[in-house]
């Protein structure tokens, strides 16, 4: 049967809706979107995956150097003896020679020998977990523009990378520090929890000078600023 010319006239209409509506429902698809990237937890996790990704990048090349190797000959000692040299003959870096005692302990466990990746891989976790503190610190108090550029800043720092493939105390030292500036910043700036905030500046800062006793210098800045 042939169509009428109200007949397409009312198709026309009903195909012009329908590309309103499909159209009306693009602003609402990237509005869902923004606030899916504007979720914290997403870009949390998007940026310890990208630090992650730079850190593990030629995790074991090169070879351990004089540093590297008195830190895991002295993390397999056995347990009374290591307890008696940190904390005797050698009063540094006491927090981080535990962490990868215990570490050394549990890779042990399961078979896999000490490698330059497998001693050095704790060191990456911290530099990309303090990564992701950086952007939480700017997130809180700057905004979000900010806090990606601070944390793409902090990640591709070229000194923060050479520490994040060592099996040194630095990475384990610099996330406690981003931890103790924004708890600082946190009570200072009198938001909920206030003294919540001061017992976390406390432990994450009595933590980063038992990371290396170099922190104190941070803890100095803090009381001046």
């Amino acid at each position: 049967m042939p169509q009428t010319s109200s007949d397409l006239q009312q198709i026309n209409v009903d195909d012009t809706a329908g590309k309103l509506k499909a159209h009306s429902k693009l602003p609402q698809r990237w509005a869902a979107f923004a606030k899916l990237f504007s979720s914290n937890w997403l870009l949390c996790a998007l940026l310890f995956c990208i630090a992650m990704g730079f850190n593990l990048y030629r995790l074991g090349v090169p070879g351990i150097w004089f540093d590297e190797a008195f830190s895991v000959e002295l993390a397999r000692q056995p347990f009374p003896l290591f307890w008696q040299i940190i904390f005797g003959l050698e009063p540094n870096m006491e927090l981080y020679y535990l962490f990868l005692h215990g570490w050394l302990g549990l890779t042990t466990l399961f078979g896999l020998h000490p490698t330059e990746a497998v001693v050095r891989f704790p060191s990456a976790i911290f530099s990309a977990a303090s990564t992701v503190v950086v952007f939480l610190l700017g997130r809180r108090f700057l905004g979000l523009l900010a806090s990606l550029i601070g944390a793409v800043l902090y990640l591709l720092n070229d000194l923060q990378l050479v520490f994040a493939q060592q099996a040194r105390s630095y990475s384990l030292q610099l996330l406690l520090i981003c931890l103790a500036w924004y708890a600082l910043l946190a009570a200072l700036t009198g938001s909920s929890h206030q003294k919540r905030w001061w017992i976390c500046f406390i432990i994450a800062t009595t933590l980063a000078i038992y990371a290396h006793l170099f922190s104190l210098i941070i803890v100095f800045a803090q009381l001046c600023a």
